[in-house]
């Protein structure tokens, strides 16, 4: 091979950026950053979704309903199962059920 073969002339370097690549700005932590943001992002929908969820349920139906709502919702949470893009509307459609075993719950009361 000839000497000077396979480098870069100093010409085309000034294109290129050659420092080196820090830990954080390398990018699979780009991915795991990503990834990160995005779990605590549906973890604050979700804490949000139930907050909302149980104060309404506390202010319409009092304490008691509410803790079993709060219940409810959790137990409903484990059985969603779709894409992570859809998160804010798997959160609703959480909210949805347990707000269905909320009235069954207080209607099966109403009625006994």
């Amino acid at each position: 091979m000839a000497e000077g073969a396979g480098k870069i002339p100093n010409s085309e370097l000034r294109h290129f950026d050659i420092r080196p690549i820090t830990r954080l700005e390398y990018p699979m932590n780009q991915h795991a950053s990503l990834s990160i943001s995005t779990c605590e992002e549906e973890v604050y929908l979700a804490q949000r979704e139930l907050s909302s969820f149980i104060a309404a349920v506390t202010e319409l139906y009092g304490p008691e309903q509410a803790r079993l709502s709060a219940m409810d919702w959790l137990e409903e949470s484990e059985f969603i199962d779709s894409p992570r893009r859809a998160k804010v509307s798997n959160c609703r459609a959480v909210t949805i059920a347990a707000a269905a075993r909320l009235a069954r719950r207080v209607n099966l009361s109403a009625v006994a």
